[in-house]
């Protein structure tokens, strides 16, 4: 949808007790949906709009690209035109929160692996497959560190 940047801006925001600034893109932009017109300021999407963080230098860049009178597309949401957005991408912030996820997957697989190894299957009947047996137990014993 074609929007039309009205206002942007780096705000500066100041907490006492926090040591440094913190910093928030405000880009103010209209456009016109089924006739009628609208005016929003979400930058990103839902929830990550009004973020703000250390950093002055990247979210100025991102105001130097948005200056007023610019032309430019915004993502309106259909079944509410007065949501929109310029950035329908996740924040940098999203994709290092998924980090853990991966350690947590590769613990896990690992964790799964060790226990397939370490819990060999027993023989069914143990009198008929004495040898087998044996050989299972001591790999258990051996894998646990114990002596058979």
């Amino acid at each position: 949808m074609p929007c039309t940047v009205l206002s942007s801006e780096v705000k500066a925001h100041h907490d006492p007790d926090v040591i440094n600034d913190t910093y928030s893109v405000s880009i103010l932009y209209g456009y016109e949906f089924n006739g009628h017109q609208f005016q929003a300021d979400n930058y990103n999407v839902e929830g990550f709009q009004n973020a703000s963080s250390i950093g002055h230098d990247g979210k100025q860049a991102v105001v130097d690209r948005f200056p007023p009178g610019t032309r430019t597309v915004c993502y309106v949401n259909p079944a509410a035109p007065a949501e929109a957005v310029l950035n329908r991408g996740l924040p940098f912030i999203v994709l290092v929160g998924l980090l853990p996820l991966g350690f947590a997957l590769i613990g896990g697989s690992g964790l799964v692996f060790t226990l397939k190894s370490v819990y060999t299957k027993i023989p069914a009947d143990p009198m008929v497959d004495a040898p087998k047996l044996e050989v299972a137990l001591n790999r258990r014993a051996a894998a646990v560190g114990r002596k058979p």
